[in-house]
């Protein structure tokens, strides 16, 4: 398989997304742009695929993305900038569906016994 046929199947492998990448690392926001605004309907989809929430998905995104920008310090190089992201993402809408469930486990285990201070003193 030739180069040129392998960039056409991965098409986030090609140089001009390392460079995009390594641009965004470097502080351009254009660069960060870029990247939000090429892979935004694959997280989008990949996100309603595992909750089912546009909100949520949204969010999640959303949030991510700020966090790349506040980080990029500390970011290298990646393999594929695609799977980064999903795989990012994935943690985070996990994350978030996690204390959603702790949240709503408590309110069911708080709901269901009779405080204290409701007792009648004699």
């Amino acid at each position: 398989m030739s180069e040129n046929e392998m960039y056409s199947i991965l098409p986030e492998a090609k140089p001009e997304g390392k460079t995009l990448w390594g641009k965004f690392i470097d502080g351009d926001l254009d660069a960060w742009e870029q990247i939000f605004q090429r892979y935004y309907s694959d997280l989008y989809g990949y996100g309603l695929k595992l909750t089912s929430r546009r909100e949520l998905t949204k969010d999640a995104i959303h949030q991510l993305f700020v966090q790349l920008w506040d980080r990029r310090n500390y970011l290298s190089e990646v393999e594929s900038v695609k799977a980064y992201l999903l795989a990012s993402l994935r943690r985070s809408l996990l994350k978030k569906l996690n204390k959603r469930r702790k949240y709503y486990e408590d309110i069911e285990n708080t709901g269901n016994e009779i405080p204290k201070s409701s007792f009648l003193q004699r």
